[in-house]
C-alpha cells in the first residue's frame, strides 16, 4: 500500500511539473517573436521543473529540410545529432513522429534506436516525440526524455500533445 501511495504521489509531482512547464512555455509563446529563441527557451522550460529530463526540438522548412534545432539537458551529444540532420538523416523518432498523428513513444531507445547519437543518453529513460504541425504545415518535431515508468501514461501523452500543439501554433503565427 505504501508503494502505491508513493507511486501515485510521484506521478502527481511529475504531472504537476509538466503542467508548470506548459504554463511557462505558453507565457513564453505570448512574448517571444523569434523562432530560434522560442524553441531554445521552450526546451529549457520543459526540463526546468524536472518534468522531463531532456527536451529537443528540430525545425524543418516547407520542403521538409532541416533548418535548426535546440536542446536542453542533452549536452554535447546533441551536436552529433545536428550533424546527422544537416546530412539529411532523420532518426527513427523524428521519422515516425512526422508521419504519426499522435505521440511516438520509444520505451527502450537502446534497442530501438542503436544508430541515434542520443540513444544511450539517459539509461532508464524512454523517449516521446510529436510533430509540430499546424493545419497542413509541418514545422518540426518535439522530443522529450521521460522516466520509463511514465511512458504510455495517458495524462502525460495529453500534456505532450498540448505543448506540441501550442508550439506549432506559435510557429505558425511567427511564420505569418
Amino acid at each position: 500500500m505504501a508503494k502505491a501511495k508513493s507511486s501515485t504521489e510521484g506521478k502527481l509531482r511529475h504531472l504537476n511539473a509538466i503542467l508548470r512547464a506548459i504554463r511557462n512555455v505558453n507565457q513564453l509563446i505570448v512574448s517571444e517573436n523569434n523562432p530560434s529563441l522560442l524553441i531554445k527557451r521552450s526546451c529549457k522550460l520543459l526540463i526546468e521543473n524536472d518534468g522531463f529530463k531532456n527536451a529537443w526540438i528540430v525545425l524543418y522548412d516547407e520542403k521538409g529540410d532541416f533548418v535548426e534545432a535546440a536542446q536542453a539537458g542533452v549536452g554535447k551529444k546533441f551536436s552529433l545529432l545536428k550533424k546527422r540532420l544537416k546530412e539529411g538523416k532523420k532518426e527513427k523518432c523524428l521519422a515516425d513522429a512526422i508521419v504519426s498523428d499522435g505521440v511516438v513513444q520509444i520505451a527502450d531507445p537502446l534497442k530501438t534506436c542503436p544508430e541515434c547519437p542520443l540513444h544511450d543518453f539517459d539509461d532508464g529513460r524512454s523517449g516521446a516525440s510529436m510533430r509540430l504541425q499546424y493545419d497542413e504545415r509541418l514545422y518540426g518535431v518535439l522530443s522529450v526524455s521521460v522516466h520509463h515508468d511514465y511512458i504510455g501514461d495517458p495524462d502525460e501523452i495529453e500534456l505532450l500533445k498540448e505543448v506540441a500543439d501550442d508550439l506549432a501554433y506559435a510557429l505558425h503565427n511567427l511564420d505569418l
